[in-house]
């Protein structure tokens, strides 16, 4: 039996090396035997895989050498190329860029739109990505002209999509799929685009080297109905509406929310503050599902305590309103004007603290939805 280190390392490098197990169900080349690790180079090897885990790579490069040097044996020697080859792999996907972007192309009768993936390289040489399939992923948020709300999520595999040739110094654009324009009933449409990619290799110069899935910068897109492309508003015709002499109408208030662009949805939420907090209960029930909105196309980060049906079997009084800093995801308030208020106040109070200290806001967290 092996002893406790030496499985230690055969596990660790076993997970460095995945990537190109992986490579090997897509055609690319057959990894070399295991090397045999000399017990004494063990203590230097715990180091340098200590050191990729923090991502300290330069440190486990540098150890790496000196191990080359103190520890000629075959087994070792091999064992530091398969780990530099590794490390090659990293220093190259960190040069690489990746993202999701949307494309107006006006060449044709009609304006269409095209979700591309864009990569770019600052190499003075090409680099070949290979990869399984990724898979494409899009939520969508709607509210319609009555205050009515919905979500959906869709994702596909692109099996087309199998390898990247970046050019060096250079930008590569891959078409993914045409865009709708269409947001059938709805008064405003949230999306989000991501690609998740499969780890697999690059190649580079006639080498391949191994490497875990690469990151990808997704896309959002905020689309409005044709009738409500009438220009930004800011907060003012929307509290104007919600503290008028009567009751506003659900419409006039869609309509006044969804015009105000994503980048100053949260300045929104600063503004309708203290005027949420002096409103009656019922207006402010009435203005929920419009607040919602404005509150999750923010782009502020919430954290979700759990299903809505968890939380509801749960009772309001174990709704948490901040954690960690952040406030609870604005769909967990149920449309509760109480809760509403609350989580105006609070929010705004964590807002202040915010720009005095990065410490934690006393007497906030476990802050219940009862005010």
């Amino acid at each position: 039996m092996l002893p406790m280190p030496r499985l230690r390392l055969l596990f660790a490098l076993a997970l460095l090396v995945l990537g190109a197990s992986a490579c090997q169900l897509l055609g690319g080349a057959t990894s070399p035997a295991e090397p045999e690790l000399a017990e004494e180079a063990e203590d230097a090897a715990d180091l340098v895989l200590a050191a990729l885990a923090e991502g300290d790579d330069e440190l486990a490069r540098a150890t790496l050498l000196r191990m080359r040097a103190f520890h000629p044996d075959p087994g070792t020697q091999a064992w530091i190329d398969n780990v530099m080859e590794v490390i090659e792999g990293r220093r190259l996907l960190a040069s690489l860029e990746l993202e999701l972007a949307v494309i107006v192309d006006d060449s044709g009768e009609a304006r269409a739109k095209r979700l591309v993936l864009r990569a770019r390289s600052d190499q003075d040489q090409a680099v070949v990505m290979r990869m399984a399939p990724p898979a494409l992923r899009v939520e969508r948020d709607w509210l319609d002209g009555l205050g009515n709300g919905g979500h959906t999520a869709d994702s596909a595999a692109l099996d087309a999509l199998e390898e990247l040739a970046i050019p060096a110094r250079g930008t590569l654009e891959v078409p993914l799929l045409e865009l709708e324009g269409s947001r059938g009933t709805a008064a405003a449409v949230r999306e989000r685009w991501d690609l998740e990619m499969h780890f697999c290799y690059l190649e580079q110069g006639g080498r391949e080297y191994p490497v875990n899935a690469p990151a990808v910068r997704g896309v959002e897109r905020y689309l409005l109905a044709s009738h409500l492309q009438l220009g930004a508003l800011d907060a003012g015709p929307l509290i104007d509406s919600l503290s008028g002499p009567e009751p506003p109408a659900l419409p006039v208030l869609v309509e006044r929310a969804v015009r105000i662009p994503p980048s100053e949805m949260s300045a929104a939420l600063d503004a309708l503050t203290p005027v949420v907090d002096a409103l009656p209960l019922e207006r402010v029930g009435r203005a929920a599902e419009v607040l919602t909105w404005i509150a999750e196309s923010s782009g502020e980060d919430y954290f979700s305590p759990g299903s809505l049906l968890s939380m509801a079997v749960a009772g309001d009084d174990a709704l948490r309103l901040t954690a960690e800093g952040r406030m609870v995801a604005p769909s967990h308030l149920r449309g509760d004007p109480r809760a509403w208020k609350a989580w105006l106040q609070v929010r705004a109070r964590l807002h202040e603290l915010k720009t005095e200290s990065s410490l934690d806001l006393p007497g906030v967290v476990g802050h219940s939805l009862r005010p």
